[in-house]
């Protein structure tokens, strides 16, 4: 470059102030192209920077999202048990119509000699159970238990009052009359092991559809925190993080 110079230089025949323009252009003409290889070399440089940067924040974002289900405590949410409803329709009782209704039917274990069971009677169109004697009341348990009672239907030939009571002393109390099946919602927020029923009229009173529920305690034990948490440099743009897994019981 120098060479250059000096050749344009000595055949020039200007002046010293056009000598001296032509200096400064020389200058500006040779020096451009190093300053643009310069400034695209940086930029280069710092867009690699910029894609490493962004690699790393990719892997830690991953690692973030990894663990953010593991580190939050389970959440119980309230769900709707499923429920039985016990017809004595399907299946049919063992036996025939004003036989006892013994042990376990439909999850409900009725005893031995309390219940029997008939055909369609009444207001009811249905098989049904009633009171096995001439008293005033009788007792059921839920096996397995223990289950919500949601509700019962009931009917009877005289008028009487009906009395729903628990091992938990949770009690329902309903006037029952004559010409209709009714129903009988407990309201009861406990599970119950045995359920008695109570009624004025005594074995007038039919017994059809008991509904009850399954009752779960919901999952409130978080699962444990992940452990161990190593992250290893494999390059200017890559990490490779690892962890122990949390546990959930």
């Amino acid at each position: 470059m120098s060479y250059i110079f000096w050749l344009c230089w000595s055949r020039f025949k200007g002046g010293f102030f056009v000598k001296g323009v032509l200096f400064i252009i020389f200058v500006v003409l040779f020096s451009f192209p190093t300053v643009s290889i310069y400034a695209q070399s940086s930029t280069f440089a710092q867009k690699e920077q910029m894609a490493g940067l962004a690699m790393q924040l990719r892997a830690l974002q991953e690692l973030v999202n990894n663990l953010k289900g593991s580190l939050s405590p389970r959440i119980a949410v309230a769900q709707t048990p499923p429920s039985t409803t016990v017809t004595f329709d399907n299946p049919v009782p063992a036996g025939n119509p004003f036989d006892f209704l013994n042990g376990l039917f439909n999850g409900i274990n009725f005893g031995t000699g309390q219940w029997r069971w008939e055909e369609a009677y009444s207001v009811n169109s249905t098989n049904h159970i009633f009171f096995s004697s001439d008293v005033q009341s009788r007792s059921f348990t839920f096996s397995p238990g223990p289950r919500m009672l949601t509700s019962i239907r009931v009917f009877s030939d005289q008028s009487g009052t009906l009395t729903l009571t628990d091992n938990n002393s949770q009690t329902r109390t309903q006037l029952i009359t004559t010409g209709s099946l009714q129903t009988v919602t407990t309201g009861w927020t406990q599970p119950s092991t045995s359920v008695t029923v109570t009624f004025t009229g005594g074995w007038y009173l039919g017994v059809d559809d008991i509904i009850y529920s399954d009752v779960s305690a919901p999952d409130t034990i978080p699962p444990s925190s992940p452990t161990n948490l190593t992250a290893t440099p494999i390059s200017s743009t890559q990490i490779n993080l690892s962890w122990t897994a949390s546990t959930d019981t």
